[in-house]
């Protein structure tokens, strides 16, 4: 009889968790890669050494550097971005919108505070 009463309980305690939460989000986590950014105009753009910045809300950033080559940027890097999707609400399953915003600077200039 006592192991009936603790598996009941262990039910009700489960129940309870599961009514009183209310976050419809969906937990995901993205691996972005970003090989290269070609074209690039060295004629016009004639930074040897770029920063890229990368924002995604208030909380999360980052950034790496990358030399400059003759018509192109190699990269080769990786981040994870980690968030939940929100609903719109309503009854089509579709979810609020999640920006990531992606910056390339002269890497000297952005030093000096440009």
């Amino acid at each position: 009889i006592s192991t009936s009463r603790n598996s009941q309980k262990r039910k009700m305690v489960l129940g309870l968790r599961t009514k009183s939460r209310r976050d419809n989000g969906v937990f995901v986590e993205y691996l972005i890669s970003i090989k290269e950014l070609k074209p690039w105009p060295t004629s016009q753009v004639p930074a040897q050494c770029v920063l890229l910045k990368w924002e995604n809300g208030e909380n999360n950033s980052g950034s790496f550097i990358a030399v400059v080559g003759k018509d192109t940027i190699m990269f080769n890097e990786s981040f994870r971005l980690t968030l939940t999707l929100e609903p719109k609400g309503g009854a089509d399953n579709k979810f609020q919108k999640n920006l990531l915003e992606l910056n390339v600077y002269d890497a000297k200039k952005k030093d000096k505070g440009g």
